[in-house]
């Protein structure tokens, strides 16, 4: 039974588009996976992504790197 099983799983074969793209995972700081941010900005001023949320992050970095 469980070579029945290997042998129907080992048949299947991925698909995909030739066309370059997602060859690796999202590189880089993703600020939507980073803060979880919500989508409404007005109720939720603090936990939006924004300017401000850039502003402190760029801020942060700069002080993080001057110690």
């Amino acid at each position: 039974m469980l070579w029945l099983s290997v042998l129907l799983l080992s048949c299947f074969t991925a698909s995909a588009l030739d066309n370059g793209l997602a060859r690796t995972p999202p590189m880089g700081w993703m600020s939507w996976t980073a803060f979880y941010c919500q989508m409404d900005c007005v109720k939720f001023p603090k936990a939006c992504i924004n300017e401000n949320l850039y502003m402190e992050m760029a801020d942060a970095l700069g002080e993080y790197s001057r110690k």
